[in-house]
């Protein structure tokens, strides 16, 4: 005895309650998806009459039928949902989708998936979001053709760079695109306040069109020139002449002939005239010769000699070999 409500092929005699063909011009006509694609013909039935198709809701599309597979039903479902709320809006469709024979676990467990599943669509999109702003994906993997017949790009400046830095906390606010632009405009502002100071000063030297301007330049780069030739002529004398340049304050003094190199280096650095300097020389002299003998020294130091200036001069004789260490 067949089972109530089961609706079975005519001519195969399987079960077709989930799934079947009717024909919808003959009486009493169900197939199954085989024996109508086989296009079997039964009594007055012709494989070529129109058909419709009968859906219990339970076929499976996909996955395991014994494990609860995605239904045809559960499938027409969401398809009406979306067509409802909008794609993408899985928060609204699942309630649409619930069956209303389902328990309150499997609502759950439906609503359940439905937030992983848009979770993990969001957290995607925010990738994908960032990877586009900062041109991730060109950044790793490499410059194509196109981007070498780019142009390329300007020279930063030290500036620049520093600005750049200091402005990088204010990087999470702004995609690449408007940071570039943002640094491109104020390159820009620079470029315009450069030439608008430029042009303030040929208006102040009488200069009102551009082609005064380009002999103005002119004639400038050549007073610049000739004005660093002669700087250069100037140092390269002042090097030949170092020696006479650097005794000039005490050059024209008394005794500065009778004095060596070095001592015209030690008297023009302690600012001492040459008669001075070799008064305190020979004292210190003669004293150390008197005390080698031992004689006691009775002669004084001039009074203008400081400890400063007698510890320099009792240094430079003796590293000069004028006097002994021990004496010094």
């Amino acid at each position: 005895m067949a089972d109530l409500g089961k609706k079975y092929c005519v001519y195969c005699l399987a079960d077709v309650t989930s799934l079947r063909m009717r024909c919808t011009e003959c009486q009493d006509i169900e197939l199954c998806t085989e024996c109508f694609s086989a296009g079997a013909e039964i009594g007055n039935h012709r494989r070529w009459h129109g058909y419709q198709l009968v859906d219990g809701g339970r076929f499976t599309l996909w996955g395991p039928e014994a494990e609860g597979g995605w239904t045809s039903r559960e499938e027409q479902l969401l398809l009406d949902a979306i067509e409802q709320f909008g794609f993408g809006n899985w928060v609204s469709c699942v309630g649409l989708s619930v069956n209303y024979d389902d328990d309150d676990v499997e609502v759950e467990l439906k609503e359940s998936c439905v937030d992983m599943y848009v979770r993990k669509l969001k957290e995607r999109q925010r990738r994908k979001n960032i990877a586009r702003d900062y041109n991730l994906v060109p950044a790793f993997l490499g410059k194509d053709k196109k981007d070498k017949e780019k142009p390329a790009k300007r020279k930063i400046s030290k500036e620049e760079k520093e600005q750049r830095l200091k402005l990088r906390p204010l990087y999470q606010f702004m995609s690449s695109k408007e940071i570039e632009d943002f640094f491109e405009n104020m390159h820009k502002e620079r470029m315009l306040r450069a030439k608008l100071r430029e042009l303030q000063r040929y208006r102040r030297n009488g200069i009102t069109k551009m082609d005064e301007s380009a002999e103005y330049e002119a004639a400038r780069h050549k007073r610049e020139k000739r004005k660093e030739n002669k700087n250069t002529a100037g140092s390269k004398r002042g090097r030949e002449d170092g020696k006479e340049g650097e005794f000039a304050a005490i050059e024209n003094l008394q005794g500065f002939e009778m004095l060596s190199d070095r001592e015209k280096v030690l008297c023009s650095s302690l600012n001492l005239s040459p008669t001075r300097y070799l008064t305190v020389k020979t004292i210190i002299i003669k004293d150390h010769i008197q005390k080698r003998q031992g004689i006691p020294s009775k002669s004084r130091l001039p009074s203008y000699l400081d400890k400063v200036l007698k510890k320099r001069i009792l240094n430079f004789l003796t590293e000069s070999g004028w006097i002994s260490r021990d004496a010094s």
